[in-house]
């Protein structure tokens, strides 16, 4: 099954009763691809308020070639995002991520929980987003 498929719908909506899902396959990072998660809850062991994976791969002049990022813990199943256009093709700075995670954040659909409201979740989704967002630069090997 593919990842898309299957987070596309609950799982109990895409496995039949006697399956089960035992392996996942990754493919090797690709040279100057880097990526991160980062959640935020209460406390380290807590349940997310929000979370956000980021991964980019850079071109060789150090410009983003591709970026993809994963919001999860707002609504029940995660929400994926390729990156905003004005992003592919730049050089990353600390002020074109911080664009890219405030697109995607007013695109994210955000409820409210027990834990928190979804106004104070959507803000928080745009400060993970970035966070995430940077870190994978980093680690691809890419400077702001």
């Amino acid at each position: 099954v593919e990842a898309d498929a299957f987070f596309a719908k609950h799982p109990t909506k895409l496995l039949a009763a006697d399956e089960l899902l035992t392996a996942i396959i990754v493919p090797a990072p690709q040279q100057r691809e880097g990526s991160a998660y980062v959640k935020q809850g209460r406390d380290k062991t807590d349940e997310a308020l929000a979370s956000a994976a980021a991964r980019v791969l850079l071109a060789d002049d150090g410009k983003i070639a591709a970026a993809r990022v994963v919001v999860g813990a707002v609504r029940p199943l995660p929400q994926k995002f390729d990156a905003p256009a004005a992003l592919v093709g730049a050089a990353p700075s600390d002020e074109s991520l911080a664009a890219a995670a405030k697109v995607i954040a007013d695109d994210v659909t955000v409820s409210d929980n027990y834990l928190a409201a979804a106004d104070y979740r959507r803000e928080l989704v745009s400060a993970l987003v970035e966070q995430a967002l940077t870190l994978a630069v980093e680690r691809a090997g890419g400077a702001k």
